[in-house]
């Protein structure tokens, strides 16, 4: 589909293809479409001919023909843009969630309106996946795996499509309770909905050692008008990923560096987040 919220969508369900018709692995191809260093480069170090080539990179540069434009991340330094696209919030969950080594489940369904994969991880966990193309409707999944606790859902809705202004991962919308072998949930239409035992409910360890230092100068820094940086102590939680930074209990980034720039007002805290997407106090 032309619509990237939409087509975010197919992804998966190419993804969910390949996987119930037996492949054993599938690639998705993703252009990286920075100006063409070679296009018509003269190839020689001359003052001229290094000018030519410049001018060339300049005029890819104005007509936008430049950087990541078909991959997760836009990663346009050009206009300060490391923003992800729809893909991440839907093809995350997918290679989150559908671990490698996993069994795969068969499925079916008499609904035209939907697409559907499932797999057992090899820890034991279950998760499925859900496209709905149609309207918005209550499902009923029946498993062969057995559901031995309530499932995190994690919902993609293409009309209001997750965003998140630090790259994270949508966070679970709640959990649905089996009974039995079965579940019942709403799903929105035009949208993609994953259900999973993949997770353990825990509080990942505080973050010590948060301070205020002032910064280093540097003459790469892109940074250089921050006033103080923000360190702490690496996190010694076994299930530790990444940290989210808030300032007055506001997110300010999120990131794997144990420092970041900071102007030096007002309040800072540290977390930790976890394998399953936990965060810490």
């Amino acid at each position: 589909p032309a619509e990237e919220p939409v087509a975010a969508i197919a992804r998966v369900e190419m993804g969910l293809a390949a996987l119930n018709a037996g492949f054993v692995n599938a690639v998705v191809w993703t252009m990286i479409d920075y100006p063409d260093p070679f296009l018509g480069y003269p190839g020689g170090d001359t003052p001229r001919e290094i000018a030519e080539h410049e001018a060339k990179d300049r005029a890819a540069f104005a007509l936008d023909q430049n950087y990541n434009k078909w991959g997760v991340f836009r990663w346009c330094d050009e206009k300060r843009d490391y923003s992800a696209r729809d893909d991440l919030y839907t093809m995350g969950y997918l290679v989150k969630l559908f671990r490698k080594g996993a069994r795969h489940l068969p499925s079916e369904t008499a609904d035209k309106d939907l697409r559907v994969g499932a797999v057992t991880n090899p820890d034991g966990s279950c998760s499925i996946a859900v496209v709905n193309w149609g309207p918005a409707k209550t499902v009923r999944v029946k498993s062969a795996h057995r559901l031995a606790k309530p499932l995190r859902v994690y919902e993609y809705d293409s009309a209001n499509p997750p965003h998140s202004d630090f790259n994270d991962l949508q966070p679970p919308k709640g959990l649905v309770t089996p009974k039995g072998d079965a579940f019942e949930a709403a799903i929105p239409a035009r949208s993609l909905t994953f259900f999973t035992t993949d997770y353990t409910d825990r509080v990942p360890s505080p973050v010590s050692g948060v301070r205020l230092e002032p910064a280093v100068a540097s003459s790469v820094s892109r940074l250089a008008s921050s006033s103080r940086r923000l360190t702490w102590a690496p996190s010694a939680d076994a299930e530790h990923v990444y940290y989210r930074v808030y300032k007055d209990g506001k997110q300010i980034a999120s990131t794997v560096a144990t420092s970041r720039p900071v102007d030096g007002k007002g309040q800072y805290k540290v977390t930790s987040v976890d394998t399953w997407g936990n965060e810490g106090k």
